[in-house]
């Protein structure tokens, strides 16, 4: 588990509603329930033809919702670094080198998203 994800869970075990109705999983909810069993189908319907997700470990998700994100663990780094992948659909939406990076490119958004809405 990369050191900057850790850090969070300990802090917060998860963030519900982080992007709208995607959650950061907590560690229950990355073991067991009905986000646990929906990512399963999920990755039974789009994984076999897609590696980085079959084998990925997925950290955001929603019941019902083909949008998830994940740490590719088909390219771990020799430092230990994952890439964290959004993923829609069968598409990578998005890769960062890690999950402080995918934090603050959230944040980014968040922010712009504020600044439109004024």
């Amino acid at each position: 588990m990369p050191e900057d994800f850790k850090t969070f869970l300990l802090l917060h075990d998860g963030w519900k509603f982080f992007d709208e109705e995607l959650s950061i999983l907590s560690l229950d909810e990355m073991i067991r329930g009905t986000v646990y069993e929906w990512i399963g189908a999920l990755k039974s319907e789009w994984g076999p033809g897609d590696r980085a997700l079959e084998m990925g470990w997925v950290f955001v998700a929603a019941h019902g919702q083909n949008t998830v994100t994940f740490f590719d663990l088909s390219k771990k780094r020799r430092d230990g670094g994952l890439d964290v992948v959004e993923w829609d659909e069968g598409e990578v939406v998005q890769r960062y080198k890690s999950f402080t990076a995918y934090l603050k490119e959230t944040l980014i958004v968040v922010k712009e998203l504020i600044e439109e809405n004024r």
